[in-house]
């Protein structure tokens, strides 16, 4: 059952996106623009509940804030991501599959 949206899940400023692949590479996003895209993403995206769900886990992201507070989160090659116990029915590009 999909949850109305309600306060956004990231809140903080954040300045790093760093994306753990699946295939071993490392991909460090420090550009405003791509960063936001992920934020207003995950913010404005239906999402539900992951409780009685199951992923296999793909992706491992970490955004971090200027005072080097970390917040860390799961992203799927299909825009889709684990954010805070929540499923986001999102369209995040997939980084890892440049």
């Amino acid at each position: 059952m999909s949850e109305p949206l309600s306060e956004p899940l990231i809140e903080d400023e954040m300045v790093k996106l760093t994306v753990e692949c699946k295939n071993g590479e490392k991909i460090v996003a420090d550009d405003s623009d791509v960063i936001n895209k992920v934020i207003k993403e995950i913010n404005s995206s239906e999402r539900e509940g992951t409780q009685e769900m199951e992923f296999v886990l793909e992706h491992q992201a970490t955004f971090e804030n200027s005072d080097g507070k970390s917040d860390y989160f799961n992203l799927y090659s299909s825009g889709g991501a684990v954010v805070s116990g929540y499923y986001i029915h999102s369209n995040i590009e997939d980084l890892c599959g440049k």
